[in-house]
């Protein structure tokens, strides 16, 4: 999932930054998740792992075209012109399955993208 934002994980409010959420494998097949940060205009990236204890990782976005009265969750995000109401990040361990949702706001208090010069690009 990879997105703008003006804060960073770092330097807290510090203009804009490219930031990308991976779940990946690392070097002993462990499933991890972790955060890339670059500021706009600048070559300098910094990358941390934020979980390295499940088994699982994955996102799902909900999904609720406007003209729609209820959503649905999907993995993959494809709209290009608003972004996901929510963002649910699955943390699994055994049988057991973490769930943390996470709200979304993009230019103040709508979710269109329709004035914005780019759009997120959100996928697994």
């Amino acid at each position: 999932m990879q997105f703008t934002t003006n804060f960073s994980i770092w330097d807290g409010e510090s203009g804009y930054v490219m930031v990308a959420y991976q779940v990946e494998k690392d070097s002993q097949g462990k499933t991890i998740l972790t955060a890339t940060e670059n500021k706009v205009g600048l070559s300098d990236k910094k990358t941390l792992t934020i979980l390295d204890s499940f088994g699982r990782l994955y996102f799902e976005y909900f999904y609720k075209a406007p003209t729609d009265e209820e959503g649905k969750w999907v993995e993959d995000w494809t709209e290009s012109s608003f972004v996901p109401e929510k963002i649910k990040l699955h943390l699994i361990n055994g049988d057991k399955d973490l769930p943390l949702i996470i709200p979304m706001r993009a230019g103040g208090a709508g979710t269109s993208l329709a004035a914005a010069p780019s759009s997120p690009l959100m996928k697994k």
